[in-house]
């Protein structure tokens, strides 16, 4: 019987170096499962300041969702707007991020963290999200999905 012997081409050498490198990068991610796990915030609005709120959360809630979704934290987010009569809503908005995990924010606290911090908040018409707004509350939801995605 022959012993073979394999020699370390450049290009194997990089595959190695890549894969190594990627398994490194992908330790702070969270381990992601099919228990898709979604939050729901339910904001209401300040003032009749709807448009504004809506605006405020797709320039800095958004931006920084879009690079969270980008790095693999979570899957997809989303606004569900509320159009109820304006007199009988205890909410206008809901912001929904659909997370990998049962563990939720707590999972990619760190991560998260370092997307906010490199984030310079926009104002609109000069005010943040404490004068546009207000978090009313917000739940955990499993989605149970039936019909096939087309």
């Amino acid at each position: 019987m022959s012993r073979m012997t394999y020699a370390l081409t450049p290009a194997l050498l990089l595959c190695l170096i890549i894969l190594s490198s990627t398994r490194g990068i992908c330790q702070g991610l969270p381990e992601k499962n099919n228990q898709r796990t979604w939050t729901y915030t339910y904001i209401k609005s300040k003032d009749g300041r709807k448009a504004d709120l809506r605006e405020f959360l797709e320039k800095n809630w958004f931006v920084m969702d879009s690079i969270a979704v980008k790095q693999g934290l979570f899957n997809d987010y989303a606004l569900l707007e509320n159009m109820a009569k304006e007199e009988t809503r205890e909410w206008d908005f809901i912001v929904a991020v659909e997370y990998y995990t049962r563990g939720t924010y707590s999972d990619i606290e760190e991560a998260w963290q370092k997307i906010r911090s490199s984030h310079t908040t926009v104002l609109i018409d000069g005010r943040n999200f404490a004068a546009l707004g207000q978090i009313v509350r917000s739940e955990e939801i499993v989605k149970h999905q039936y019909a096939p995605k087309k």
